[in-house]
């Protein structure tokens, strides 16, 4: 549907409307979201959240994509799998203090959609990778407890708010269908 230079597309329920030439924002329809996350929930074990972080970092066009687990004795996260332009990155462990992602202990969602670095300059890995942008939400159990996290980051704003956040979520829901990290 085209309407006056935007676009309506139909997404769980909900209309939502953007320029029909993006720009730079979210490209994610090149690449169908439900082709996407179905690729993803097919697989097992590990290799479902390899490739859960690929089809997340594809579906939402980002440079950075990755499936964490709460590690709470040492308030860490671990990484179980990494995505980061285009090929499978080496695992790691990263503090929660002074990241983006120190807000996901209490479950919350998180969006910067640009100047990342400024907002956490002590974290290392994001002037690694170049960051100007990050998203995350948590993955939680079955009671409603924060296991980890999934998380991208860009290296160009990401200025698709909740629309992103929906998308993420939608890939966190199907991490969390008998995949959910253990605690």
């Amino acid at each position: 549907m085209d309407s006056g230079g935007y676009e309506a597309k139909f997404l769980l329920g909900l209309v939502y409307t953007w320029p029909t030439k993006p720009r730079g924002r979210l490209r994610f329809l090149k690449t169908p979201l439900c082709a996407q996350s179905w690729k993803a929930s097919s697989q097992t074990g590990d290799r479902f959240f390899s490739q859960l972080a690929r089809h997340l970092a594809t579906a939402l066009a980002c440079q950075y994509s990755f499936v964490t687990e709460l590690r709470r004795n040492t308030q860490t996260l671990r990484t179980l799998a990494v995505w980061g332009r285009g090929e499978f990155l080496e695992n790691f462990e990263i503090p929660l203090k002074g990241t983006p992602s120190q807000g996901v202990l209490g479950g919350q969602i998180a969006h910067y959609p640009e100047h990342i670095q400024q907002l956490f300059p002590d974290d290392i890995g994001i002037k690694k990778w170049s960051a100007k942008s990050y998203c995350r939400v948590p993955l939680l159990d079955s009671a409603g407890a924060c296991v980890g996290h999934l998380a991208i980051f860009h290296d160009k704003p990401m200025y698709y708010g909740p629309l992103g956040v929906v998308i993420i979520r939608i890939f966190a829901a199907s991490a969390r269908r008998d995949r959910a990290p253990a605690r």
